[in-house]
C-alpha cells in the first residue's frame, strides 16, 4: 500500500506516461491500463544524457528530458492514439535513479498488552512516524511492503485484532533540485499536475516481486546506473539494503565494491544462492559475465557458486502486452507492472 492511493480514479481504463531517468539516459513510454486485462505499452523511446564540456549532469539531464518530452508529444501521442483511439493520458509516473535518489527501509512496531484493531488510521500514523528525509532531498513515496501481525504475514490486515504489529516501509527520496526541475518540465510540456515521482530502486524491487512471486529468498543486485544497491529478501520480505559506491561497471574496483557489499550483508544474514541482476539490457550480459568470473562463491562459504540471473524484458513479457513495432526497455516494463499494481490498491 502506498501513499499514492487517493490519487487514482476508479475507472475501467486509464492511460499514463512513464519516464525512467537514469544517469546515462532517459526512457519514456505510453501505456494503457485495464481493470481486467494486462497493461498495454503503446510507445517507447530513449534519449541519451550527454553533458557538454563543463556542464552539470543535472543540466544535461534536464535538456534530455525536454527532448524526450517533445518526442513523446510528436511521436508517442499519435502512436498511442492510433492503438487506443485516444491520445489522452491521466497521469505521469517518473522513476529517478542514482545519483539523484535515495531508497531506505525501516520497520515500525506497534505493541500493546491488550488486543487492538489494526486500522488504516493506525497504519497512516505509523508511516508518518520517524519519516525523515536527508537535507537536499524531498520525500517522494513511502510504500508498505510487509505487514506482520502477531508474528504472521498478513496481506489483508485491516480489521484484525492483534497485540503486536510490525510494518515494513520502503521510502523514496529525490534530490530536491531534480524533483523540481522534472516536475516543472513535464508540467509545462503536458499541462498536467498529476505527476508522481519515485526512486527507481524502490520501484524495481516492488515490481520484481510481481515478476518472481515464488522467490522467497533472493538477492537483488540493482546496477541500473553508476551506483549499485544490494537488496536482501528473506522469506519474502526485504530485510536489508546496502548501497555500493560507484565505479566503472565490470572494472576491478566495481567488482571489489560489490564484494564488500555482499560481505556486509553476509555478516548479518546467510546469503541466498539466487541473485537477480537488474541493469540496462545493453549492459546486463557483460555485468553478468564479470560477476560470474569474480568467484563470488567465496562469500557463501560454499563450492556451489550463486546463480546470477540477468533479468530481461522476456521475463516480464507474459505479464503485459506490447504494441506492434514497440520495443520497451526492461525498466519501462517494470514501471508498467508497478503502476498497474498501484492502480489496483484501494
Amino acid at each position: 500500500m502506498s501513499l499514492f492511493e487517493s490519487f487514482f480514479k476508479k475507472s475501467h481504463t486509464e492511460s499514463a506516461i512513464l519516464v525512467d531517468i537514469g544517469a546515462g539516459s532517459i526512457f519514456g513510454s505510453y501505456a494503457q491500463f485495464f481493470e481486467h486485462d494486462k497493461p498495454l505499452i503503446t510507445f517507447a523511446t530513449e534519449v541519451r544524457i550527454e553533458p557538454r564540456p563543463n556542464e552539470l549532469r543535472e543540466r544535461a539531464m534536464s535538456r534530455a528530458l525536454g527532448e524526450l518530452g517533445d518526442r513523446l508529444i510528436r511521436e508517442g501521442a499519435p502512436a498511442h492514439r492510433h492503438t487506443t483511439g485516444s491520445g489522452h493520458t491521466d497521469s505521469i509516473l517518473v522513476s529517478v535513479d542514482a545519483p539523484w535518489q535515495i531508497t531506505t527501509m525501516r520497520t515500525e512496531v506497534i505493541e500493546q498488552k491488550a488486543p487492538f484493531t489494526f486500522s488504516r488510521g493506525l497504519l497512516a500514523t505509523a508511516i508518518k512516524r520517524a519519516s525523515i528525509t536527508e537535507k537536499g532531498f524531498v520525500l517522494a513515496d513511502e510504500s508498505v511492503i510487509g505487514t506482520i501481525l502477531n508474528g504472521y504475514e498478513v496481506t489483508a490486515p485491516f480489521g484484525k485484532r492483534v497485540t503486536h504489529a510490525k510494518i515494513v516501509i520502503l521510502s523514496s527520496a529525490i534530490a530536491e533540485v531534480v524533483a523540481i526541475e522534472v516536475a516543472d518540465t513535464l508540467r509545462r510540456l503536458f499541462h498536467t499536475h498529476n505527476i508522481l515521482l519515485i526512486a527507481g530502486a524502490s520501484l524495481r524491487y516492488q515490481a520484481l516481486r510481481r515478476v518472481f512471486p515464488h522467490e522467497q529468498d533472493a538477492l537483488i543486485l540493482d546496477a541500473n546506473g553508476p551506483e549499485v544497491s544490494l537488496a536482501l529478501v528473506r522469506h519474502g520480505y526485504l530485510v536489508a539494503i546496502h548501497d555500493v559506491k560507484d565505479g566503472a561497471p565490470t572494472s576491478a574496483e566495481w567488482i571489489g565494491e560489490v564484494k564488500q557489499g555482499l560481505a556486509a550483508l553476509a555478516a548479518d544474514y546467510p546469503l541466498p544462492h539466487r541473485v537477480f541482476l537488474l541493469a540496462r539490457e545493453s549492459e546486463s550480459g557483460n555485468l553478468k559475465t564479470a560477476l560470474e568470473q569474480a568467484k563470488l562463491g567465496e562469500l557463501w562459504f560454499s563450492e556451489d557458486p550463486p546463480r546470477i540471473i540477468a533479468v530481461t524484458s522476456s521475463n516480464v513479457g507474459g505479464l503485459l502486452r506490447i504494441a506492434t513495432d514497440t520495443k520497451p526497455e526492461l525498466m519501462t516494463s517494470l514501471m508498467t507492472l508497478y503502476w498497474q499494481d498501484e492502480r489496483k490498491r484501494e
